[in-house]
Formats: structure tokens, sequence, C-alpha cells
């Protein structure tokens, strides 16, 4: 019996199951007791089922393997010194080692179910015999008299061959098909029609425009050609304007010193006044009725300036200064969660992420005031007319650090605050003053319930210094100083007091959360992860199948911190931890009580 080694290549054999029985149980005992061959294995998986994992290199530095050396290695026909430096690259590259396996894995699945030639085209290919491709396309077209010519030679032929073979007749088909040119209105055709298609859509437009310019011109014209009534009475005269701009008649009054007869009242027919003989120039007295003064005025209005859009405040220079972790950005236009860079620049409005376990800090420009996001937070900045800027935080927790006042800027720094429905103003009175601001999404007790409002718990905690809180809603002014706790949450708006605590929380004691060798193991493998320029609905929702269940249940926090719910709801139903599965039916839970009527969207 031959003893097989465990090498890459037989590992990727072993994967794509073509080896003997015999062989195969061999290397999977192999495999099992060997703890980097299991690790391998699972890294082959994983990266094979990796999304949008980028191709190497064809040149330059980055390229890695020839793609010749990658083929001989797979066809076994690479030397021996040569295989160490292949599989030491598809060791430390994902990238080649994908490449790796998915090539031996289409090889397998090629060479194991043969092509199936449809038998008109092998027919097809028998017929046109060993010709070359020269022969019967020709580098040029041919003219009509070439294919006479042909036709000509075939049908002399020699005296002893008689009718042309099946072969020399489906040869001679196949080249008068490719040189005879289709005809000129075979070759128009398409033109004709895109040209018909577009004159009909142009008549409609052009016909369209004119019915409705006709339909208004005849609208209007019928309203400015409605005629005055004119009405003739025996004693003095009025004139009745029936035009569209007097909705009644109004009412003629006779003069107040004579009582008029019965023949006096009776009205004349209404005649039209350009009539013949009805002219006010003909000794009758037709004037307008006297005004009616009870009839009020109609309003004047004047016309309003038009109100010019005040701009918003500009957002002072934020950077994203922290040298480890990873800070998401969720674009504008796309909603897409991308990386942001090391260095880069938040812009205003746009929402910020900070996936637990990192922790993200922001330094404002010329300005000695830090913003350390701590892991699972949400927020977004905005420009603030009386403020450094104006903080949004939708959840987790927001450390606010003053420095010395500096030569550009003195005085207390001061901070817009919102939480859902409420705001306030945050002013850190004095030099070095810390104090974090922690809000937590209330978890829903019963079927589908409603908080109307009343969705989070928060609190304010003074960790050095002193700052003043101001409400929005109230004239209130709270002064807190070290020590100090205050909640911030809606159903405790009538209990505005600070309280002192015994003891900080470990999030605002620098060094009191060391973290340990496992999680600085689990959180640099995390950080991998993240790919800059892909979103991490790709990037990210492949980590939730690690082999690592820290590093699955982090993937799945970071989904859950950003909404993304196919992803969750694909955990709950296929993700053997446990860790997992509940990480996803809380972010879930928590997504539901964000807005109401999520629900329906859900089912």
């Amino acid at each position: 019996m031959e003893f097989m080694r465990l090498t890459l290549r037989t590992l990727l054999a072993y994967l794509d199951d073509i080896l003997e029985p015999e062989q195969a149980r061999e290397i999977g005992k192999k495999a099992t007791e060997s703890p980097s061959a299991s690790t391998l294995i699972g890294r082959i998986r994983e990266v094979t089922r990796r999304r949008r994992l980028t191709a190497p290199a064809l040149t330059g530095p980055a390229m890695g393997l020839e793609p010749n050396v990658v083929a001989e290695y797979l066809d076994n026909t690479l030397p021996i010194d040569g295989v160490n430096d292949v599989e030491q690259v598809c060791l430390e590259s994902d990238v080649h080692l994908a490449e790796m396996a998915a090539c031996h894995q289409v090889l397998t699945l090629v060479l194991g179910e043969p092509v199936t030639v449809v038998p008109e085209s092998r027919e097809r290919m028998y017929a046109l015999g060993a010709s070359r491709v020269e022969d019967v396309l020709g580098a040029v077209e041919p003219d009509s008299d070439e294919v006479a010519a042909v036709e000509s030679l075939d049908n002399q032929g020699d005296g002893s061959a008689g009718v042309p073979s099946e072969e020399e007749q489906a040869v001679a088909d196949a080249v008068r098909q490719i040189a005879t040119p289709p005809s000129a209105w075979k070759r128009g055709l398409p033109y004709i029609v895109v040209s018909v298609v577009v004159l009909a859509w142009l008549s409609l437009l052009v016909f369209e425009g004119q019915v409705r310019v006709l339909d208004w011109q005849a609208v209007s014209g019928t309203e400015s050609e409605t005629p005055a009534a004119v009405v003739d009475l025996e004693d003095g005269a009025g004139v009745i304007d029936t035009s569209p701009d007097t909705a009644l008649p109004v009412a003629v009054e006779s003069p107040a010193t004579d009582a008029p007869g019965p023949q006096a009242a009776a009205v004349a027919p209404v005649t039209r006044s350009d009539e013949p003989g009805n002219s006010p120039d003909t000794g009758s007295d037709v004037s307008k009725p006297p005004a009616d003064s009870s009839k009020p005025e109609p309003p004047v209005v004047e016309p309003s300036k038009p109100v010019v859009p005040v701009p918003a405040p500009p957002l002072p220079p934020i950077q994203y200064a922290s040298a480890h972790g990873v800070l998401l950005r969720q674009d504008v236009d796309s909603g897409g969660w991308m990386v942001l860079p090391r260095g880069g620049q938040v812009r205003s409005g746009e929402r910020l992420a900070s996936p637990d376990p990192f922790v993200a800090d922001l330094k404002i420009e010329n300005l000695s005031v830090r913003m350390s996001l701590q892991g699972s937070s949400v927020v977004s900045l905005a420009g603030a007319s009386d403020a450094v800027c104006a903080v949004t935080i939708e959840r987790g927790r927001v450390v606010f650090h003053s420095g010395p006042p500096t030569a550009g800027v003195s005085g207390p720094v001061v901070v817009r605050l919102a939480i859902g429905k409420r705001s306030w103003r945050l002013e850190l009175s004095e030099p070095d003053t810390m104090c974090g601001i922690k809000v937590h999404p209330r978890f829903p007790q019963s079927f589908e319930q409603d908080f109307e409002g009343d969705w989070y718990l928060g609190d304010l905690t003074v960790a050095s210094g002193a700052v003043r809180l101001e409400s929005e809603s109230s004239d209130a002014v709270l002064s807190l100083v070290k020590g100090d706790w205050l909640s911030l949450a809606p159903s405790d708006v009538d209990d505005e007091a600070p309280k002192p605590l015994a003891v900080l929380p470990g999030w605002l004691v620098p060094g009191a959360q060391a973290a340990s060798a496992v999680q600085r193991t689990l959180s640099t493998r995390f950080e991998r992860e993240f790919v800059t320029q892909q979103p991490i609905r790709l990037s990210v929702a492949a980590a939730v199948k690690s082999p690592l269940s820290g590093v699955s249940a982090l993937a799945v926090s970071c989904l859950a911190l950003t909404g993304q719910l196919e992803p969750l709801v694909q955990v709950l139903a296929e993700s053997k931890y446990s860790e997992s599965r509940q990480g996803a039916f809380d972010g879930l839970r928590q997504w539901l009580v964000g807005e109401a009527g999520r629900s329906d969207g859900l089912k």
C-alpha cells in the first residue's frame, strides 16, 4: 500500500472526492489527527465560498504565481522544489488559495463529466472535412465571380469522378452560404425599424403638445368672448355685467325722489350692445348702477418676497484618528455600509457605526476635544451654529473629552446632543472634562410591542471635571460634577436630578478594560474580514461562516448593528453556533422596536 503525504494538493483531491476509497480514508484520518490540516481544510472551504474575493494580479510585484506554474502544479508535473514555493504562496494568501482550490474543483468537474456533443454539430464538423479555415472563410470576402468559379470547378471535376460525394457537396454548400453576402434589405431592416419607432414617438410628442395648446386656447377664448348683457329701462337705465367676474347680478336702485310706476318696473328684453340702434350714443342714457357700499372690498394682496433658505451650518473638519479597529459609514446615496479609511474625514449627516469590539476615536481639527465611539455604537454628526457640532446618538456609548484650551479657542466646549425626540445642550465647563453618554434600546416584552417614543434607556455620567446640561424642552439647567449620574430616558423626564455613583463604569476609566489574549486574537481576525472597497453585506456576511465561533458572533453583531436583515434571518436558519443565533435574534428584536411598522416588512 502506497502511503500518501499530507500536502495541499492531496487535501484538494480529498475535498473534491477524486481519491480511491482507501486513500480517502487515510487522508481523512490524518487530517483529523493534525490540527493544522483541519484548519487548512476549513480555510479552503471558507475562501471558496467568500463573495467578491479579488483575483490575483497578472503582472507586477503582486502577481504571486504565474498561471503556467499553477497549471503544472494542478497537473502534477511541477518539480518538487517548485511545489514547495507554490504551496507556501497559497498558505500565505487567501486569494491564491481560493484560485488554486476553485481551479482544481472546476477541472475535477470537467474531467468527471465529459462534454456532450450534439449530433448535429458532430455531423457538420465531419462534413467540413480537413479543409483549413482560410480555404473556407478566406481572408477577404470573395465576390460573385469567385463563387461562380468555385461552383464551375465543382461541376467540372474529373471525368472518372462522376457525381460529387456527400462530403464535397457539404463543403461546397458551406462555402456558398458563407461567401454569399446578405441582401441589402436584410442589412437595412434593423435600421428601418428603429427609425420608424423613433419617428412615431416624436410624432406622438408633437401631436400631444399641439392638442394641449389648442385645448387651452379654446378654453381661454370662450371665457374672454362672453358678452355683457344690457338692460334698457324707461325711467333711468342700468347695465348689468354678466361676465365671469360677476358671480351674481347686482340690484339696480331707482332714484329715491320719485317712485316708479308700474310701467317703469317693466324690464325690456335683453339685447346685445353691439346691435344697430342700441348704441349708448343714440339718446338712451345707459350708465352703470351705483356700487353697493355694503359689499366688502377685496383685500389687496401685496407680493411677498421669496424666502431664501438658510444654509445649514458647516461641520468642522473631523478626522478618524484610531490606529487600530474599524469604523463604518453609511453611504448617503446607496445606503450601503462601507469601511471609513484611517485618517478619513467624517461627512455631515452621515451615519457612523463602531462595531464591537473596536473603539473609534474622532478628532476635531483646531479644537482640543475628542469623541470616542465605543463598540456597538451608531451616531451621526452635523454642524451647529452655537456649538462645536450636533451629535445624534441612536445607540451605544459615546465619550466626550475636552483638553486644555488652545490659542484659537478658549472657554467651555459646547455640543448639541439629540437622542430620539429629545435634545440637549451639553457644555464641558472645565478643561480635562470627560463624560460619557450611554443609549441602549429596550427589548420588547410582548408581541409587536409599541413603545411610542419610549424605546430606549439612556444616561449621562461624568468621569472628571464638570458639565452643564440644558434641555431644549425646559429652561432648567443642571450642573454635574465628577461621579454624578443622570438618567436621559423619556420615562425619567420628571426626575431630572443627578445622583452620585460609588463606582464609575469601566468604559469611562482609562485602562480598566484590558483585553485578554483570546480577545485580541479574535479582534485581529475579525478586523481582517473587512474589505475597504466592499460593502459589509458582502465581506462581513462571509465571516458568519467562520470556523471560529467568536469571529462568527462578532460578525453577527456587526450585521445587527447596521440593520442587515437578510443575513440575520439566514443565521437563524443555518448557523451551527448558539452565540451567533442568539445575536441574530437579539438584533432583530432591537431593530423591530426602532420604528413603528417594521414588523410588516420583516414578515
